[in-house]
C-alpha cells in the first residue's frame, strides 16, 4: 500500500504485474502516517486508544482508588499509548493543542471539575 500525494489521477501502481492499492493513511507500528505534501501523522487512533485505556482504568478502580494511584496508572498505562513515536515525528500546533485537550479532559475527570484554571494548576503541581 502506498500513500499518494498530489498525483490523484493515477489509478494504480503496477509492480511486477501486481496492482498496488493507493491509500490515504498507512500504519507503521502504532504511528499512522497520512497523505500530505509534508510528512504528517494522525493522532486520531492514538487518542482513541488512550481513551479506551483511560476508561478501562476508571472502570477497574473507579473512584475507590486515590488520585495518586490513578495518576500513577495514567503515567504508566495511558501516556505511552498516546505519546508513542511522537519524539521522532514533527508535530504542528494543532496536534499539540489536540494532545493538550486530551490531557485537560483527563485531569478534569480526575479532579471532578470543569474549571480549566484548577486543572492547569493541578497539572503543574503533578508534573
Amino acid at each position: 500500500m502506498y500513500i499518494y500525494g498530489r498525483y490523484r489521477k493515477m489509478n494504480a501502481l503496477v509492480s511486477r504485474g501486481i496492482s498496488l492499492q493507493w491509500s490515504d493513511e498507512v500504519r507503521h507500528l502504532v504511528v499512522h502516517i497520512v497523505r500530505s505534501f509534508r510528512f504528517k501523522i494522525s493522532l486520531d487512533k492514538s487518542k482513541c486508544s488512550f481513551y479506551r485505556v483511560a476508561i478501562s482504568i476508571f472502570g477497574k478502580v473507579g473512584r475507590v482508588a486515590s488520585e495518586e494511584v490513578t495518576l500513577q496508572l495514567f503515567n504508566s498505562k495511558c501516556l505511552p499509548v498516546l505519546l508513542y513515536g511522537l519524539e521522532a515525528c514533527p508535530i504542528n500546533k494543532s496536534d499539540l493543542s489536540s494532545i493538550d485537550f486530551v490531557f485537560n479532559r483527563f485531569f478534569m475527570k480526575i479532579s471532578r471539575t470543569s474549571n480549566i484554571e484548577t486543572v492547569k494548576s493541578a497539572q503543574f503541581s503533578v508534573m
